[in-house]
C-alpha cells in the first residue's frame, strides 16, 4: 500500500491539533498559517499547509512546511489550556482590523495570490499569525527585497507594515511567495528550532550540491531572514534517490514527521524499492539535529501488515484505511486505523490505534471507541461529507482533538444552532454529544462546516489569542465592510 506524496502532504498532518497548529507558523506553498482547529486532511507538526479552517488536519508534522515543528494558530499549548468545552462561539463578532486594500486587492480572505499574494504566518516569532504580503504587482521591490509584514495585535493587523528582509533571488528566482519549485525549491518552515520560521532551499537547479549532500537554510530572524545560508546536511541518497524535496514517492517514499517528539522534523523514510523491510517492519528516521538530519537512520517499528496491506506509508486508503494523530494525549504521533475490510467492527464501534513511542510504533493496537453511526454514517474516518459531515477538532484547546459533527442530514438543527461535539477520553470519543452553539445564518448561510466560501466566507484560526479557535469571517456579500476594513470574528466562550 502506498500514499502519494500529495496524499501525505494533505492527510498526514492532521492532529497535534488546534493550539500546536496556531502556535508557531510559517506556511507552505502560498498558505497560511494559524489555523485554530485540526482534523482530518490538512497539515502540521514541522510542516504547516494553510489557509484551511485548521478542522481538517490530521497528524503532526509531515512534508509541507511550516515552522515550529507544530501547526496549529496562535494560543496556548495544550498544557495551558484548559480541558473544558466552551459552549459555543458568541452569538455576535468582534471586528478585527485589516489593512486597507492594496493595488485594488482587498484582505478579505487568510491568503490570497491575486495582485498581492499574501498569506498569514507567524514570522515575528510571538506565536500569532502575522498577515504577510510577499508579491505586490504595484511595488517590485517586494518579494525582491523584502515582505512586509502587517504584525498582529489583540484588536487586528497593524495598519502600516514592517519590511521583512529577503535573500537576493538565485538561479534568477526571487523568494516572491513562502513557497517555490522552478528554479529553486524551497518552503518556509522553523529547522533552527528556534520559533522562527526559515527560508529553506531544498533543490536548486544552478547548485547541483543542494538536495544532494545539504539544504540552504535562511535562519529566520525578528527582521527578516537571513542574507547568506547555513547548510543543512540531508543524508546521501537511497535507491538512487537524493532527498532534493521536502516529500517524495518514486524509488523511496519519505516525508517530514515529527517521531522523536522533541518539535523537529524528522526525515522519515517509509518506503523503499531496494529495501523490502522499510514499510514492511520500520520505518527509517534520520533524527533532526541543529546542524541537519542524522546520516544514518534509526529503524522505527511499524505493525505487522493488516488484511495484506502492509504500513508503507504515513497514510493509506486501500484495504486498511489509516492515518497518523495523537490520540493518547501524549505529543507522540499514533498510527490510527479508521477502516479495516477484514474487521467490520473497526470504524464501527473502535477505530484500532497503534501507540507511538520512541522506537516504534505499538506492535498491537488498542482499541478507541467511537459514536454510534449517525443517520446510516459511521465513523468510519477522521472526517467526512455524507449524510453526515464531520471533522476531527480540538475546541477546548488543550491539544486533544474531539470528533465534531457540523451537519446531519437527519437533525436540521446541526449546523444551524449548534454543532455536535463527541469528547475526547484517553479509551475514545464520548457515547453523546455535546451541543456547541454557532452563530444565527448570515447572508442566508448556515455555519453548517468548519470553513464555507458561498455567500460568507469564513474560516476557523485563533486570531484572539485565545488557547480555542475563533470563527472568523473574511468577506460577506451582504455586509461591504467585512474584508475591506475588517474581519468578522465569533470567540468561542
Amino acid at each position: 500500500m502506498r500514499a502519494t506524496a500529495g496524499l501525505t502532504v494533505a492527510v498526514v498532518v492532521v492532529a497535534l491539533a488546534a493550539c500546536v497548529s496556531a502556535c508557531s507558523g510559517a506556511s507552505a506553498g502560498g498558505g497560511s498559517l494559524g489555523d485554530g482547529a485540526s482534523s482530518s486532511s490538512g497539515s502540521s507538526g514541522g510542516a504547516s499547509s494553510g489557509g484551511s479552517s485548521g478542522a481538517s488536519g490530521s497528524s503532526s508534522g509531515s512534508s509541507g512546511s511550516s515552522s515550529g515543528g507544530a501547526s496549529s494558530s496562535s494560543g496556548g499549548s495544550g498544557d495551558s489550556c484548559s480541558a473544558s468545552l466552551p459552549s459555543g462561539f458568541a452569538a455576535t463578532p468582534a471586528s478585527f482590523a485589516v489593512p486597507a486594500p492594496r493595488c485594488a486587492d482587498d484582505f478579505d480572505a487568510p491568503a490570497g495570490n491575486g495582485a498581492v499574494g499574501y498569506t498569514t504566518m507567524d514570522v515575528t516569532g510571538d506565536g500569532h499569525a502575522d498577515l504577510v504580503v510577499y508579491e505586490d504587482a504595484c511595488d517590485a521591490t517586494v518579494g525582491k527585497t523584502h515582505w512586509d509584514v502587517y504584525a498582529w495585535s489583540s484588536a487586528g493587523f497593524d495598519a502600516t507594515p514592517a519590511p521583512f528582509t529577503v535573500p537576493a533571488p538565485r538561479c534568477k528566482d526571487a523568494f516572491d511567495a513562502p513557497a517555490g519549485n522552478d528554479a529553486v525549491g524551497y518552503t518556509t518552515m522553523d529547522l533552527t528550532g528556534d520559533g522562527h520560521p526559515d527560508l529553506v532551499v531544498y533543490d536548486d537547479t544552478c547548485d547541483a550540491t543542494v538536495g544532494q549532500t545539504h539544504w540552504d537554510v535562511y535562519a529566520g530572524g525578528a527582521s527578516g531572514f537571513a542574507a547568506t545560508p547555513a547548510p543543512f546536511a540531508v543524508p546521501a541518497p537511497r535507491c538512487q534517490d537524493a532527498f532534493d524535496a521536502l516529500a517524495g514517492d518514486d524509488a523511496v517514499g519519505y516525508a517530514l514527521l515529527d517521531l522523536t517528539g522533541d518539535g523537529r522534523s524528522d526525515l522519515v523514510v517509509y518506503q523503499d524499492s531496494c529495501d523490502a523491510t522499510v514499510g514492511q517492519t520500520h520505518w527509517d528516521v534520520y533524527a533532526s539535529a541543529a546542524s541537519g538530519f542524522a546520516a544514518t537512520p534509526t529503524p522505527f517499528d511499524v505493525p505487522a501488515a493488516r488484511c495484506k496491506d502492509a504500513f508503507d506509508a504515513p497514510s493509506g486508503d486501500d484495504a486498511v484505511e489509516y492515518t497518523m494523530m495523537d490520540l493518547t494525549g501524549d505529543g507522540r504521533l499514533d498510527l490510527v486505523v479508521t477502516q479495516d475490510t477484514c474487521d467490520a467492527t473497526v470504524g464501527q464501534t473502535h477505530w484500532d490505534v497503534y501507540a507511538g513511542a520512541a522506537s516504534g510504533f505499538a506492535s498491537t493496537p488498542a482499541p478507541f471507541t467511537v459514536p454510534a453511526a449517525r443517520c446510516k454514517d459511521a465513523f468510519d474516518a477522521p472526517a467526512g461529507n455524507d449524510a453526515v459531515d464531520y471533522a476531527m477538532m480540538d475546541l477546548t484547546g488543550d491539544g486533544r482533538l474531539g470528533l465534531v459533527v457540523t451537519e446531519d442530514t437527519c437533525d436540521a438543527t446541526v449546523g444551524q444552532t449548534h454543532w455536535d461535539v463527541y469528547a475526547w477520553s484517553a479509551s475514545g470519543f464520548a457515547a453523546t454529544p455535546s451541543p456547541f452553539t454557532v452563530p444565527a445564518p448570515r447572508c442566508k448561510d448556515a455555519f453548517d462546516a468548519p470553513a464555507g466560501n458561498d455567500a460568507v466566507d469564513y474560516t476557523m484560526r485563533i486570531v484572539t489569542g485565545a488557547c480555542t479557535p475563533d470563527l472568523v469571517v473574511t468577506q460577506d456579500s451582504c455586509d461591504a465592510t467585512v474584508g475591506q476594513t475588517h474581519w468578522d470574528v465569533y470567540t468561542a466562550k
